[in-house]
Formats: C-alpha cells, sequence, structure tokens
C-alpha cells in the first residue's frame, strides 16, 4: 500500500488510485486555524510536513507523509529521498519515544546521497 502511495498510484505496473486521487491524500485539506496541535499539514488521511517543522521530534523533508498509531506503529512516504518506511510497537506512545527517534535516525543516515 505504501509502495503504490509512493508510486503516485500504482503499483507492479497496475494503477490502484488516480494520481489526483493521492494529491488529494497528500495535500493540505484542513484550514491552519482548525489544526492546534501541529505547525504540519493535514491531508485525507496523513499528516504533510510543511517547512514549518510539525509536532513530531522527526526533521522531515517537506512533503512527506506520514501516520501513527497509538499503540507505536507509523509508517511515512518520504517524496523527496524516496523513502517508504514503517515501525511496529506494542508501546502506548512509542511514536513520539526513542525507539521511533532511532529508528528515523538509522535510515537516514544510512542514505548516500540524503
Amino acid at each position: 500500500f505504501l509502495q503504490m502511495l509512493a508510486n503516485e498510484g500504482t503499483y507492479n505496473g497496475k494503477r490502484i488510485l488516480s494520481p489526483s486521487t493521492i494529491r488529494l491524500m497528500t495535500t493540505n485539506q484542513i484550514d491552519k486555524s482548525v489544526i492546534r496541535y501541529s505547525k504540519d499539514d493535514l491531508g485525507l488521511t496523513f499528516n504533510i510536513a510543511t517547512k514549518e517543522g510539525g509536532a513530531s521530534s522527526f526533521p522531515w523533508n517537506p512533503g512527506t507523509y506520514d501516520w501513527g498509531g497509538y499503540w507505536g506503529s507509523n509508517f511515512w512516504v518520504d517524496p523527496t529521498s524516496g523513502i517508504v518506511a514503517q515501525i511496529w510497537s506494542q508501546d502506548p506512545g512509542a511514536y513520539y519515544r526513542e525507539l521511533s527517534r532511532r529508528f528515523f535516525v538509522m535510515i537516514y543516515s544510512a542514505l548516500v546521497n540524503p
């Protein structure tokens, strides 16, 4: 599913979602005055990193979209670097804890040309 999103709606050469649907999902759909907890934009189902930064402690590339669950699951798609990543945990609030931060750092530090 995430690879299909990263491929702008295609997976294994087959179109699953239209490019316009992907754009709706990954561009801001909520007025900033409604979002009190974050500087991120909100698309249809995703947080979207902006140049202003965001609610998380991760320095996302602008345009990166992500979502996390209460028990520590999280995914992100970074169109700038081509990264699609998931982390799963059974620890409430783990998204904002050390495990997720280390996972993020490990992935981005492994890039040859970030």
